[in-house]
């Protein structure tokens, strides 16, 4: 059975390593994106890190990161099949922030409930909660740095 790791903590500094990633053919925004989402994970959490690599997969000769809105959802989606990635629960507003807005996100892949998202749709969506959320991680930023002047 893949690790289940939640992101209960919002992270400093974390990047997204994959292709630019587009897929044609989505037009009207489906139903909201949730407000955290189960993805897959190219390679294990590194705590020394602040990188974080998402697994992304091809459908049609065109790339997509799965999405899942819940662990029954995941597990629909396997349908008995085991995958060995990593999975992390992530809110949308610190995944939308490290988009770059070209993906294609695939959520519940597979299942009766599948719905296909645009990269740059999403952040426009949302744009609030992402500047709120990158606003409120280059103050927790400023803060450690202010801490760590404080300790020479």
């Amino acid at each position: 059975m893949a690790q289940f790791i939640r992101m209960s903590q919002l992270a400093l500094g974390i990047f997204i390593c994959f292709p630019n990633l587009a897929f044609g053919g989505v037009s009207a925004m489906p139903k909201e994106f949730p407000p955290s989402v189960i993805i897959l994970l190219a390679e294990p959490l590194n705590p020394k890190s602040n990188s974080l690599r998402i697994q992304d997969f091809v459908r049609e000769t065109k790339h997509y990161l799965p999405a899942f809105s819940s662990k029954a959802s995941y597990q629909q989606s396997l349908q008995g099949k085991e995958l060995n990635y990593p999975l992390v629960e992530i809110k949308r507003e610190m995944l939308l922030s490290i988009l770059k807005g070209t993906e294609t996100i695939i959520l519940d892949v597979a299942t009766e409930g599948e719905q296909v998202y645009l990269g740059s749709d999403l952040k426009k969506q949302f744009a609030e909660e992402v500047a709120q959320f990158n606003n409120k991680m280059k103050a927790q930023a400023g803060e450690a740095n202010n801490s760590g002047d404080s300790n020479r």
